[in-house]
């Protein structure tokens, strides 16, 4: 790990050849080191985190990802949907702000609502005939100020075809959270790991999002996502 410490040590981007090499390294406290690092290059002794009040709305789903435990159809057991009324109710037992869910509310105005994910976004459009901005525009007038990061999965299409085939493109994901970044939201982006993935299709996945950062520049977090059977 001797040439990336060089890199990380004098700020310099690793590649993504340096990233295959950090996944094949078994050595985790020398991988923390190289993290603890750079964080502290950014950040100083500075912690961030977000206290977050995640409300499901609906568990009904028209996807039908190969990996996915949650999702229901309209009328199979199990299948729910919250009405306004519900929602406000698990906002009043449970006031902790940002609120994550999808929908908006008056409720606490204090709160940073972080609603849909680009999949979700997509659907909507379609079912409303419109153009993905539009939508992002008419959620922003309504309070939205973030995306979620779900959706993402693994951007590369030989593995999304085999999990989660109905689900829009990496690229259409990548491009939908580039537009909500020019209209000024904030968002999280995530990786679905330990599936079928190669360290390859990982490392390929990160370096996307790391470009479309360069370009757009909203994203807020990284979040890693553990497929867990």
């Amino acid at each position: 790990l001797g040439s990336i410490l060089d890199k990380v040590l004098a700020g310099e981007r690793i590649s993504t050849e340096d990233g295959l090499t950090l996944f094949n390294c078994p050595d985790l406290n020398a991988l923390g080191a190289l993290a603890s690092i750079r964080r502290r290059q950014l950040h100083g002794n500075k912690t961030f985190y977000v206290i977050n009040r995640h409300i499901n709305y609906t568990n009904i789903c028209v996807n039908g990802c190969l990996f996915c435990a949650y999702a229901r159809k309209p009328e199979e057991d199990g299948s729910f949907k919250l009405s306004r009324e519900d929602i406000l109710e698990k906002l009043e037992k449970a006031p902790i702000p940002p609120v994550k869910f999808t929908l908006s509310a008056k409720l606490l105005p204090q709160a940073a609502i972080k609603a849909f994910t680009a999949v979700e976004i997509d659907h909507l459009a379609s079912a409303e005939g419109i153009t993905t901005v539009e939508v992002l525009k008419r959620l922003k007038t309504a309070g939205s100020e973030m995306l979620t990061g779900g959706g993402a999965e693994i951007f590369n299409p030989e593995v999304r075809a085999k999990i989660c085939p109905e689900k829009l493109p990496g690229k259409e994901w990548l491009r939908i959270h580039g537009e909500a970044h020019e209209l000024g939201y904030t968002t999280n982006c995530t990786m679905l790991y330990g599936h079928v993935e190669s360290y390859a299709d990982r490392v390929d996945h990160l370096d996307q999002l790391r470009r479309q950062q360069d370009i757009s520049g909203g994203f807020n977090c990284l979040i890693p996502l553990p497929f867990l059977t």
